[in-house]
């Protein structure tokens, strides 16, 4: 079993339409732990069925964003077009045993899923401590007082296109600014997909805010209006 390459324009055969999981892995040519990471899977994957790919983030930058890859080598496990897990960095047995029960899990389940299965994906995997909220609810409700929308991509990524009324605060800096939300508010959470700020807003939950939701879908599935600066 070794790792195939694949582009953007191949993703969606490859990997979201695809009958097997995927093992996906965003990386970079010259990243030296990128080529250990593949190696180890290779060598202690036992799973059947999986198919191990690989993209290469100078390539397809575009794709990265989408997914919130910001870092290499990073894993995403997805089967039936969902991301089921997520492991950034080296890895050991154990981490990658526990990777891949997600999918030993999923498929003891997914027969269970019928109607409503967003909600009951979201619940079985463990995102019951984050309340989802859609972009349009955001949109209808942009004027609503009392509520703070949080932004917690990168500088550059807000200042390409942000929703109106959102403050910056990166993820990696949300507990370095906690001075800066209300506790009473209703807390909205944003980034580019709803991956870095289910994050962020389980930063916040564990920080004993409890008004807290995040935008499923992020900003690539907005469709409001956007601000540039």
């Amino acid at each position: 079993m070794n790792f195939i390459q694949i582009s953007s324009e191949e993703f969606d055969t490859e990997v979201l339409n695809s009958k097997d999981s995927i093992l996906l892995e965003f990386s970079y040519d010259y990243c030296s732990a990128c080529q250990e990471v593949k190696k180890f899977i290779i060598d202690n994957i036992k799973v059947k069925n999986l198919k191990l790919v690989e993209i290469d983030i100078s390539k397809n930058q575009t794709l990265a964003r989408k997914y919130d890859v910001d870092k290499s080598p990073t894993l995403l496990l997805f089967n039936n077009g969902r991301v089921l897990a997520q492991h950034i960095g080296y890895i050991k047995t154990d981490e990658l045993n526990a990777l891949l029960n997600n999918l030993s899990y999923w498929n003891k389940v997914k027969n269970n899923i019928k109607q409503g299965g967003k909600l009951m994906f979201n619940l079985l995997f463990g995102n019951n401590k984050v309340q989802n909220i859609t972009t349009k609810e955001v949109a209808r409700n942009l004027d609503k007082t009392e509520r703070q929308i949080i932004d917690v991509r990168t500088e550059r990524e807000y200042q390409e296109g942000h929703i109106p009324n959102s403050i910056n605060i990166p993820v990696t800096k949300i507990k370095d600014n906690l001075d800066k939300l209300t506790k009473g508010e209703e807390i909205i959470t944003v980034c580019a997909s709803g991956i870095r700020s289910k994050k962020a807003a389980k930063k916040l939950i564990k920080a004993d805010y409890k008004k807290v939701k995040n935008m499923s879908g992020g900003m690539n599935a907005w469709q409001g209006k956007v601000i540039k600066h």
